[in-house]
């Protein structure tokens, strides 16, 4: 006897025997390259019983209202098994009888559930993550026993970064050497799909699980890196942002060799600016300068060695790594070197002279430390330098013959604080000047001798309309005295010489450490105020990432007291301390107008909000790229079945699997050959599957075209093509040679790179600066690790283990469609290269266990053979009419 339980509203209704339905359920349409299980609308009928008005709740039948809009929870269950899960809603009610529809709910598309938002809107998707070498070594090592949210291959988005091993000659292109010069970009992490997606549905208040999840074929693949080459990579930017170095120079003695050995400075710019002629020097590209670098843990200094006339030095540069607010703090020391003394260089023909006698040290010249940044060019200018610390033009729009004019608030401790507008010198961050006084240095709150001011890029646009507005530096110190206006208007208009206070360039810094700049101390020690000099600045600026910084000594040519006329550098030594260290995120965070003019108090106290001890994943997802669409065409291109099983949950299941003896229903026993008939698959005559692929990328090419598609013929004679590209691309790999002391070893990299790099049509300065991680995404599984092979690697004096990623997960699966064993084609579209072209339709009737049981992963064995099982039609749950069932016979 049939057992049949129906609930409606978690309520067993009352049947009878005339009580019937009849179920549906379609799992296969090959000639369609898609699966699916639909189940449709059912009508049924029940007894007009006391315990069924109560299910529904029809106290007065023709008095309730929207009794046929109301919308019931539904479950038939058979024997024991669910044989039906979904709604119920009411058709007709009489004194004879309820009758209504059962029906599966329309089911969420991931459209409806994520709206259209891209992958890089998802909510934040966090790992720990500290040290850089320490944090990527144990990810790739710990993915060894499973799959890890990434890991962090070494992927060649391009040439391998180099410097060259001698003047403008560079190893081999396929050559990995200690030229190489590696950086946290080049570590992109490649994240775990399905834990990926596991989070997104997550972030929606979705469980996703399914059979997918325990299919080591699909849980270990991984997704390459994809976003613009300009696109800033959300690291722990917090830690690694961090930089402190340290240095000292002399124009007269390199700082490279013990004592004070005389190598006179190379690295000279002779410049004529504003009535001054002046000597420049990059002080991180100069023959004498001496670089520590104190800490850096995320390798944002770069010390490359250069050879030129006889002279080696290294170019040193300061690369920012992520955008936001940095604070920076420079302590600047500079001693002039009292000697009555001078020297020439053939080679770059400058004068050099010493600083001898009491008029001629900085009361006779002008000395400043700048520290420059290149607003992303490469250029700092230092060819065109001039001594930025001028009180009028082109700092501001005034004379020293005019009235009004504003002044720094000077104080006789800590000097005063200067603002450098970008018609001065767009390039200027902070620094200091010291030294002789002119026309344009004079304030006349300063009374003392000689000079000693803080500069800093003006926070404002510049008062020059004619000079772009899109580049304002923001920039905050503490400046709560802003400038003095001298000139008041009296009652007639005349401005009379009187001074005020005004909130020009006014700023609060709260709990900013102190700042100044003065004469007569050297390194924190009383000197001779008229050769020495320091200064103490801490600033907090908005700074881009991929822009370079630099220091720079600037100084006007000085005389030989004791021979008139002689003219040159003066001699002299520098020494420096510079901090950067990220700070916060947001721009909002400065509270200066376009016009420099603080409107409320800042707090150098204030938390850092820059990532520390932790990455989000979600900024290195494709910013571009929508979720659904990603989501959609990953089930796409491995054959997956995307279902909304409750409100709740998804569940992602691989459509088809091998047959395997334990996982058939037997028919013998339930129809026979005689009840049989054949209908046409409608197939095509052909399928062809494939990837995306560039046509121009080294992979492509150097594989001999190899686009890792394939094509199954089906036999039918009608001449049709099925094609199916996935949106992803395939994945090559290029062989490089990792040279090392005691052997080469032959490493496998993934190549993510267009073909003209690797030939000689680009020098490898030029090739080196094409980036290619906009290319299509594509997939890989881990496969251990580089240094199994024997190669080596460190970041920062570090040991680094780096992940080995391959297409093949072995004796699994293989990364494409050809139709061969283990590949995608044969692994997940099984019903495509091992099936017939026909269907065999047979009837019979099944128990409310194996039509449950037919849910697309178990097949059927008919007459001695293995069938897919496509559709049933008509199930009888009360077992009185038979379910026609369409088979598709394994080959």
């Amino acid at each position: 006897m049939t057992n049949i339980e129906l609930y409606i509203n978690r309520k067993l209704c009352d049947t009878d025997d005339a009580f019937g339905v009849r179920l549906n359920r379609q799992l296969l349409s090959p000639g369609e390259l898609n699966t699916k299980d639909a189940q449709y609308s059912y009508s049924i009928t029940l007894p007009p019983t006391s315990n069924n008005l109560n299910v529904f709740n029809l106290a007065g039948i023709e008095e309730t209202k929207d009794k046929f809009n109301r919308e019931y929870s539904a479950e038939l269950i058979i024997n024991g098994v669910r044989v039906f899960s979904g709604n119920f809603r009411l058709s007709e009610v009489s004194d004879t009888q309820y009758k209504g529809n059962l029906y599966v709910p329309a089911q969420k598309s991931v459209k409806d559930v994520f709206g259209g938002i891209k992958l890089s809107e998802i909510p934040e998707y966090y790992i720990k993550f500290g040290d850089f070498a320490e944090y990527i070594s144990q990810y790739n090592t710990l993915a060894r026993s499973g799959p890890q949210a990434a890991i962090f291959p070494y992927v060649l988005y391009g040439l391998l970064p180099k410097v060259p091993i001698s003047e403008d000659n560079y190893s081999d292109r396929n050559v990995w050497d200690d030229s190489v010069l590696t950086g946290i970009t080049d570590f992109s992490p490649s994240i775990n799909v399905l834990l990926l997606l596991e989070h997104i549905f997550k972030s929606k208040g979705y469980d996703l699980y399914g059979s997918a999840f325990s299919d080591k074929r699909l849980s270990g693949i991984y997704m390459s890196y994809r976003n613009a080459a300009d696109y800033e990579q959300p690291w722990n930017y917090g830690e690694l942002a961090k930089i402190h170095i340290s240095g000292s120079w002399s124009n007269r003695y390199n700082r490279n060799e013990a004592g004070d050995t005389q190598q006179l400075e190379r690295g000279v710019y002779e410049t004529y600016g504003d009535d001054e002629e002046l000597y420049a020097c990059n002080l991180f590209d100069c023959t004498n300068a001496k670089i520590n670098i104190i800490s850096d843990p995320g390798k944002n200094v770069s010390n490359v060695r250069r050879s030129l006339s006889g002279r080696d030095w290294y170019l040193s540069q300061i690369r920012i790594p992520a955008s936001g607010y940095y604070k920076i703090r420079l302590n600047a020391n500079v001693q002039l070197e009292n000697v009555q003394w001078t020297g020439y260089d053939d080679t770059t023909k400058v004068r050099f002279i010493g600083a001898y006698g009491p008029t001629r040290g900085l009361t006779g010249i002008k000395t400043a430390i700048k520290l420059l940044r290149d607003w992303g060019t490469g250029d700092f200018n230092i060819g065109g330098s001039e001594m930025d610390g001028t009180l009028y033009r082109d700092n501001l729009p005034q004379d020293s013959n005019t009235l009004p004019r504003y002044y720094p608030y000077y104080d006789s401790e800590s000097g005063m604080i200067n603002f450098v507008d970008k018609a001065q010198n767009k390039n200027y961050l902070c620094g200091f000047q010291w030294g002789k006084k002119t026309n344009k240095d004079v304030n006349p709150l300063d009374s003392s001798t000689g000079l000693a001011q803080i500069n800093v890029g003006k926070p404002a646009f510049s008062w020059d309309s004619s000079l772009s507005r899109t580049e304002i530096s923001r920039i905050a110190i503490n400046n709560p005295n802003g400038y003095m206006k001298y000139g008041v208007p009296d009652e007639g208009g005349t401005e009379q010489p009187v001074w005020t206070s005004t909130t020009k360039f006014i700023s609060d810094l709260k709990n900013s450490p102190r700042n100044y700049a003065r004469r007569g101390f050297f390194e924190g020690s009383a000197a001779n105020k008229d050769y020495s000099a320091d200064g103490v600045l801490n600033c907090v600026a908005w700074l881009n990432a991929g822009e370079l910084l630099t220091l720079a000594d600037v100084s006007n040519k000085g005389v030989i007291i004791d021979l008139r006329g002689v003219r040159g550098w003066v001699s002299k030594k520098v020494t420096f301390d510079l901090e950067i260290t990220p700070f916060r995120k947001n721009e909002d965070w400065l509270k200066i107008d376009e016009t420099g003019t603080g409107r409320a108090a800042m707090d150098w106290s204030d938390p850092v909000n820059f990532d520390i001890n932790r990455i989000n994943l979600t900024g290195f997802l494709p910013a571009d790229v929508k979720t659904d669409d990603f989501i959609e065409n990953f089930c796409k291109a491995f054959n997956l079945r995307l279902s909304q099983v409750d409100d709740k949950a998804f569940s992602l299941d691989v459509k088809q699997t091998k047959a395997t003896s334990n996982l058939y229903i037997n028919l013998d026993n339930l129809t026979s050959t005689h009840d049989r008939s054949n209908l046409p698959l409608g197939l095509p005559s052909r399928y062809k599957l494939g990837f995306t692929v560039d046509t121009e990328e080294e992979g492509y090419i150097a594989s001999g075209e190899d686009d890792g598609g394939g094509e199954f013929k089906t036999g039918v004679a009608e001449e049709k093509t099925v094609e199916q590209k996935s949106n992803f691309s395939y994945n090559w790999f290029k062989d490089i040679i990792k040279r090392q002391q005691n052997k080469d070893i032959i490493i496998p990299l993934p190549v993510i790179s267009k073909h003209e790099v690797w030939t000689n049509e680009l020098s490898y300065p030029e090739a080196m600066l094409k980036r290619y991680t906009d290319l299509p995404v594509r997939f890989w599984y881990y496969d251990g690790l580089l240094n199994d092979l024997g190669a080596e690697f460190t970041f920062n004096g570090r040991k680094l283990s780096v992940a080995k990623v391959s297409n093949e997960l072995a004796g699994m699966s293989i990364l494409n469609y050809k139709n061969k064993r283990l590949t995608i084609l044969d692994n997940f579209f099984t019903i495509l290269i091992n099936g017939s072209s026909h269907y065999t339709e047979v009837e019979g009737y099944l128990t409310a266990e194996q039509y449950e049981a037919f849910n697309g992963v178990i097949m059927a064995m008919f007459n001695g053979d293995i069938y897919y099982v496509a559709e049933l039609s008509g199930y009888d749950p009360t077992g009185r009419n038979k379910t026609k069932i369409k088979l598709i016979r394994k080959i």
